[in-house]
């Protein structure tokens, strides 16, 4: 076979191999089902088809058994208000698939995004891969998060890894099974910065990391009940975790987070009681 013709074979093949990645999707839902199916659709319409998709219901309302998502996914329930991560843990020890990534019930993917995500983890080798996150407004206006990728390589464990948000999220990653079970999966003690968490975690454990600015998770904007609104008590968490880590400026960084925190809080409630 000519050299051309062969060289054409082989990255036809490598090409193949990384479409047949096993993923099974997850995602965690509360009290948003009408957002949920947009979600789904979303994972459906992916150019690299998924394995399973599991969504995983810890809302005040059950799935009805006769609601369609049940022939759209596989519906598992929780307690009400069992948190983001329980969820996510809990979908992440049925799944069957070699990769994991995770979709809240009010975000969607680009249709390329798995497919952008497998591409970079075979070509680099590494245990998992994350995108860009895009903010998507109900006027169909988008804007990109302020925190984006990091640019000039994947943060390893120098300090700024622990107190700066990496551009890593609970929507925008691929990572290998494996090596999310054997982390524990998410911290079901922190209600926010449980992605940043992850990444911690998988960085300090050795895991190698890559990123895909291709990969888009569009990120709703919306006025419902949403995790950030306990970003105060995960801060307190997640720092009494990683203070070690962290220098003089690093700790003044995160105590301007907490009072900017509690001044949202006061705010918020001056505006509108929050109500669960």
């Amino acid at each position: 076979m000519p050299l051309p013709a062969a060289l054409k074979t082989l990255n036809f093949l490598r090409f193949k191999r990384t479409l047949n990645l096993k993923i099974s999707v997850i995602i965690p839902t509360c009290d948003r089902q009408d957002f949920l199916q947009e979600a789904i659709d979303s994972v459906k319409a992916q150019t690299l088809s998924v394995h399973e998709i599991i969504v995983v219901n810890n809302g005040n309302t059950p799935i009805e058994k006769d609601s369609p998502l049940h022939t759209q996914a596989k519906i598992l329930e929780l307690p009400p208000y069992s948190g983001a991560s329980m969820a996510r843990n809990t979908g992440a020890l049925q799944a069957t698939g070699d990769y994991l990534a995770f979709l809240d019930d009010d975000d969607k993917w680009d249709q390329d995004f798995l497919k952008n995500l497998s591409e970079t983890i075979k070509t680099h080798q590494t245990d998992g891969a994350f995108g860009e996150r895009v903010k998507f407004f109900q006027n169909g206006c988008t804007k990109k998060y302020t925190n984006c990728l990091p640019q000039g390589g994947v943060p390893t464990t120098c300090a700024k890894t622990f107190y700066k948000a990496p551009g890593f999220g609970g929507t925008n990653f691929l990572v290998k099974a494996a090596a999310f079970k054997d982390l524990g999966g998410f911290d079901t003690n922190l209600h926010t910065s449980e992605d940043q968490d992850l990444f911690v975690r998988l960085i300090l454990s050795q895991h190698r990391l890559e990123m895909c600015p291709e990969a888009i998770c569009y990120v709703r904007q919306h006025d419902r009940v949403r995790l950030r609104y306990g970003a105060l008590r995960g801060l307190c968490i997640y720092y009494a975790k990683y203070w070690k880590y962290l220098n003089i400026k690093q700790h003044l960084h995160f105590a301007k987070r907490f009072f900017n925190g509690v001044k949202k809080i006061i705010v918020r409630f001056i505006k509108k009681p929050l109500v669960r």
